[in-house]
C-alpha cells in the first residue's frame, strides 16, 4: 500500500522541478508520511500526507475451553500538511552537491481514531476514542542536494522551532453484563503554544527525490 501511494504520487505529480519524498523514521517499517515540494528554488510550496494504521486481534482460551476471551486493538490517523519553504544561503560543493538553508510557515490537520475491546468475560467492555488536531508552525531546516545513480536527491532535516496547536478529544466507553448495557462519554478541548521540541517528533528527516 505505501509503494502504491509512492507511485501514484511520482505519476500524478510529474511537475517539472517538484520534488517527491518520504520521512526517514525507521529501517524496520515502510514509510507512512509522504511530501511534494513545488517550485525548488523558492518559494516552495509543499503539500504532505500522513497514513497510520494498526490492527491487534488476540483469542485467548482458558482451560478446557471453557470461557474463550477476545480483545482487539484497532488504529488509524490521517494528517495534512502545507507550507511555504524559502531556501536561503545555498554553498555550492563538489561533483554537484550542495548545502543550503530552509526557513518556512504553515499549518497542519490531523484526525486520528482507536477502538479497544475485550469480550468473552462478564462485563465485556470496549471504549472508542478520537481526535482532532490543528495547527500553525515555524519551520528551520537544512538541506543537501547531491547526484546518486542519474538521480537528482534531496537530504532535508527540518524542524518545528514554534507553533500554536489545537487538539479536541472524545472518549465514548460501553460495557455489556449479560442484557445489561452501560454507556457513557467525555470530551475535551485545549490551546498550546509550542517551543522547540525534538521529542516530539517535531524534528524530520526527509529523502526527496526531484521529478526531471
Amino acid at each position: 500500500m505505501v509503494w502504491v501511494l509512492w507511485t501514484l504520487l511520482v505519476g500524478v505529480l510529474p511537475y517539472h522541478g517538484s520534488l517527491v519524498g518520504v520521512r526517514i523514521s525507521s529501517f524496520s517499517r515502510p514509510p507512512s508520511e509522504f511530501k511534494v515540494q513545488f517550485s525548488e528554488a523558492g518559494p516552495r510550496w509543499e503539500v504532505g500526507l500522513d497514513l497510520t494504521g494498526t490492527f491487534m486481534a488476540r483469542e485467548d482460551s482458558t482451560r478446557y475451553d471453557t470461557l474463550t476471551v477476545r480483545s482487539e486493538l484497532r488504529q488509524w490517523g490521517v494528517g495534512l500538511r502545507m507550507a511555504v519553504l524559502q531556501p536561503l544561503g545555498r554553498r555550492d560543493l563538489a561533483e554537484g552537491s550542495y548545502l543550503q538553508g530552509l526557513v518556512g510557515v504553515g499549518p497542519w490537520f490531523e484526525v486520528s481514531m482507536s477502538y479497544d475491546s475485550i469480550f468473552g468475560w462478564s462485563p465485556s467492555q470496549a471504549q472508542e476514542h478520537q481526535r482532532w488536531e490543528a495547527g500553525l508552525g515555524t519551520y528551520v531546516g537544512l538541506e543537501y542536494a547531491f547526484p546518486f545513480r542519474n538521480l537528482d536527491l534531496r537530504l532535508q532535516g527540518l524542524v518545528q522551532v514554534a507553533g500554536i496547536r489545537w487538539t479536541k478529544d472524545k472518549t465514548y466507553a460501553r460495557s455489556w453484563n449479560g442484557n445489561e448495557r452501560q454507556q457513557g462519554g467525555s470530551s475535551s478541548s485545549a490551546w498550546y503554544l509550542e517551543g522547540l521540541s525534538l521529542t516530539q517528533g517535531n524534528l524530520g528527516i526527509w529523502l526527496f527525490v526531484k521529478i526531471p
